[in-house]
């Protein structure tokens, strides 16, 4: 099975790995395996070498983007990265706290986030369209 939801665009996946190496970067801390993951994932989906290099001096903790402020633009957000992880059909242990971490960064709950990722990974798995799978997330934060 195939996950295969949106047609990636390398600029686009690189924009949007680079947001999310600034969500992580927005407190000043360090978080190596964070990083990596996200190195992980631009690998996944065909990026190498330069491409990685730039993606990495291009985070700028100062050039966050505003938070999502509905729970529409978090959905977008989370759902995206779970779409670049699952280029491999898999989401491991790792994956999955990752996502998590993302996920409390955009401002879901703490406890809804882990049900949010199920949902959404479910729903993929399960080749639901991205407006079932929207309508089901939104019936879990109600």
């Amino acid at each position: 099975m195939v996950y295969k939801f949106f047609s990636k665009k390398e600029g686009e996946v690189k924009n949007h790995l680079v947001e999310y190496l600034r969500l992580l970067n927005a407190d000043k801390q360090e978080r190596p395996a964070e990083v990596q993951k996200i190195i992980d994932i631009a690998e996944k989906n065909g990026m190498r070498g330069n491409e990685i290099r730039s993606l990495m001096t291009d985070i700028n903790a100062d050039k966050v983007k505003t938070q999502p402020q509905t729970n529409e633009e978090r959905f977008d957000q989370l759902f995206y990265l779970l779409n670049l992880i699952l280029n491999d059909n898999l989401l491991d242990e790792t994956e999955f706290d990752f996502c998590n971490e993302i996920g409390l960064l955009i401002g879901y709950t703490p406890s809804k986030v882990p049900l949010i990722i199920r949902e959404m990974y479910n729903g993929i798995k399960y080749e639901l369209t991205e407006e079932e799978i929207r309508e089901k997330v939104t019936n879990l934060l109600k």
